[in-house]
């Protein structure tokens, strides 16, 4: 594990790190840029709120770390008084997309509003826990209660469509256990029985006849197998949500959790690992008939990282040399095909045999957060299986 701790730790304080310190604050109008070239320069200048409210996260989170650094909690302060000033539309609800001065570009669609809340949660709490001021505590409990009440909302029947199926996501479990989890341990509450009902609410959408997660099911709590919808599978969703689970599970030690999410974690592995050209497959559906996503057939950053996190701390938690192999499989892929030889960053995506086939290094929807969360996530793992093993 010294091997991966330290190489983990390079990558992302001597990598990762300087690359969105020097690159991404927009000294001018405040902010951060997220659309970065492969060698940092801007491209876009539109701000999207998650990414705005994500790297204030991560840069808190880093303050909050053994690796303190004084400009992290600096650089933290300016995302979020930026977002302060210029990303609310009302109490505790966000805009979505902003130009470079801050000045709204669309309306926010109502699906993509639940999760805005999700992550200024995620960075108010972490800025709570740096300073202890009571204004970031009060908002990550408001955008918590925003969060749970949108996902409610948008599960609920269309007057407008009153024959659309109204799926029930996955996304919304795993994305409430997430935020508490980081709630919980930034010290703004204690969430404890809330978090263990959130791993429950996700253990219904494995389905039974395949043993897959899938990201949608049906309002009656079954499954819809009929529809490309109702089948959809995104392994590195499933596996992310599987990283909170166990996250969680090492905390409350539920025999019962522990054993379904291992249990989905090599399941979800049997089914997305490539074992032909590596990497962790993209959309999928569950009973392998075609995807008509244009993305599918790609090796995605953030699914890889995700499911590298999941299958490490499966490790940790079981001692099965399987989890240890799956996550050595995907360490092999992402430092070879989606880490840049030539420049700082990572890729964001790689052709299905690995080919690179673009140049940027962020986006509106990737910035500071996937790669520094699982980098740092490994670190810490790492670390706990060396002293529990020495």
């Amino acid at each position: 594990m010294l091997e991966i701790e330290s190489r983990y730790e390079e990558e992302l304080f001597g990598n990762v790190v300087p690359f969105w310190e020097q690159h991404s604050i927009d000294a001018e109008y405040g902010g951060f840029f997220s659309c970065l070239d492969r060698e940092g320069r801007v491209y876009d200048g539109v701000k999207q709120m998650w990414m705005q409210a994500r790297e204030v996260y991560m840069f808190a989170r880093l303050w909050n770390s053994p690796w303190r650094q004084d400009r992290w909690l600096e650089i933290a302060r300016h995302g979020w008084e930026w977002i302060a000033a210029r990303g609310r539309r009302a109490p505790s609800l966000y805009h979505l997309t902003l130009d470079r001065r801050g000045e709204p570009l669309e309306d926010t669609p109502e699906n993509l509003a639940d999760f805005t809340s999700c992550f200024v949660a995620m960075a108010a709490a972490e800025l709570y826990r740096a300073t202890g001021e009571g204004r970031f505590r009060d908002e990550a409990i408001a955008c918590l209660s925003v969060y749970e009440r949108s996902c409610a909302r948008v599960e609920m029947p269309s007057v407008k469509f009153p024959a659309r199926m109204v799926y029930r996501q996955l996304a919304h479990p795993m994305f409430r256990l997430n935020v508490m989890l980081v709630l919980d341990e930034c010290g703004v509450g204690e969430y404890g029985a809330e978090m263990d009902i959130a791993v429950d609410e996700m253990r219904l959408f494995q389905e039974p006849t395949t043993g897959l997660m899938l990201e949608r099911r049906a309002p009656g709590g079954g499954f819809d197998l009929n529809s490309q919808d109702g089948r959809f599978v995104n392994p590195g969703h499933s596996l992310e949500g599987l990283s909170f689970a166990l996250h969680r599970i090492r905390a409350s030690k539920r025999r019962d959790h522990l054993d379904w999410a291992l249990g989905a974690v090599r399941r979800m592995g049997e089914f997305a690992l490539d074992q032909a050209d590596g990497g962790l497959t993209y959309y999928r559906d569950a009973l392998d008939l075609p995807s008509a996503k244009f993305e599918a057939p790609l090796k995605v950053w953030w699914g890889n990282c995700e499911a590298a996190s999941a299958f490490l701390q499966a490790y940790e938690l079981s001692g099965e040399d399987l989890f240890l192999d799956a996550f050595r499989s995907l360490d092999r892929f992402n430092f070879t095909r989606l880490k840049d030889p030539e420049h700082q960053e990572w890729f964001a995506y790689a052709a299905v045999d690995g080919r690179q086939f673009h140049t940027y290094k962020g986006s509106r929807w990737k910035t500071f957060f996937h790669l520094p969360r699982h980098l740092l996530t490994v670190v810490e793992t790492a670390r706990r299986i060396g002293y529990g093993r020495s």
